[in-house]
């Protein structure tokens, strides 16, 4: 989206002290709150298009997971609970009790552990394209993703994971991967 449709659309308050980390995060339009979760590698920005459409009836929260995007890079192993509790404390310091909660890939995990752990928080729970537990292949990918970024600029890193996270029918889209990147 276009600088002035971003402007227009989103109330920007950049960044919340949690218990343990700074998240990065973007509240739009008003009404019963959505919490949208992103998946691995992605940014608030993932939500964006729906964010546009939801945000004329709901009070649309994105944000950025930790370390992805804006939000603090944190030193040490963590697990998918761990981010389901940065999600619930996101919405605590909101002051927001509960909320439709959506994810998608990662996102859709950590949604999981937010509604097994904090079910007070959950009104509904949106799952799009995740998963329930890890698998071997799941956990080889995993490993082979942070081998791969860890030796490759962030820019490299998207070209070379792409072709597992887009469809055929995605990559018919002109440019799709290097606007992915630009966004």
């Amino acid at each position: 989206p276009s600088d002035l449709l971003r402007r227009r659309w989103h109330l920007h308050l950049p960044h919340i002290q949690l218990p343990n980390l700074s998240i990065y995060y973007e509240s739009t339009g008003q009404g019963e709150p959505i919490l949208w979760i992103a998946g691995l590698g992605m940014d608030h920005a993932a939500w964006n298009l729906q964010v546009s459409a939801f945000s004329q009836k709901y009070r649309c929260i994105n944000f950025d997971n930790r370390d992805a995007g804006q939000s603090q890079e944190v030193s040490g192993p963590y697990a998918i609970r761990d981010m389901a509790d940065d999600a619930s404390n996101l919405l605590q310091a909101l002051g927001i009790k509960t909320a439709h909660i959506v994810g998608l890939s990662m996102g859709g995990a950590i949604a999981q552990e937010l509604a097994r752990n904090h079910p007070e928080r959950v009104k509904t729970l949106t799952l799009v394209c995740t998963y329930t537990s890890g698998d071997p292949r799941g956990s080889q990918l995993m490993s082979s993703w942070r081998f791969i970024r860890a030796q490759f600029s962030r820019e490299d890193y998207y070209r070379a994971i792409m072709p597992w996270v887009f469809s055929y029918q995605d990559y018919l889209i002109p440019d799709l991967v290097e606007n992915y990147i630009k966004m």
